[in-house]
């Protein structure tokens, strides 16, 4: 089961994985995936704010996920995905990290270019 805690490394990995890329690339800009548009879009690191001891705000790419812990009939604390944006924050997690191994492909290539535009079916 998810916690605040494992949500914040979660978060944290990301963005260590992210500044990796661009400590080598030298920007933020990765590769638009499962669109017709071929090309890139700067993507920064997650920011985590509205800290509490309930919850917190994680803004990524421009969206805010709250997440807060919900409490059960018999007092047990979860968060539950569905209702304030765990869920759609680890979709987003999930999305911009084949972004991210997409860039590391597009930057290793001898042919960036065609890399750039080749599909993820095409692997």
């Amino acid at each position: 089961m998810a916690t605040l805690k494992s949500i914040k490394r979660a978060i944290a990995k990301f963005n260590d994985e992210l500044e990796e890329y661009h400590k080598v690339a030298g920007d933020y800009d990765l590769p638009l995936i499962e669109c017709t548009i071929i090309g890139t879009e700067e993507l920064l690191p997650y920011e985590i704010t509205d800290e509490t001891e309930r919850g917190f705000t994680c803004n990524a790419d421009g969206y805010d996920y709250k997440i807060t812990l919900c409490v059960d009939e018999d007092g047990e604390e979860y968060i539950d995905g569905w209702d304030n944006g765990y869920d759609a924050l680890k979709d987003t997690i999930a999305y911009d990290r084949r972004r991210l191994r997409k860039a590391w492909r597009v930057w290793k290539s001898e042919n960036p270019d065609a890399e750039l535009e080749r599909d993820e079916d095409d692997e």
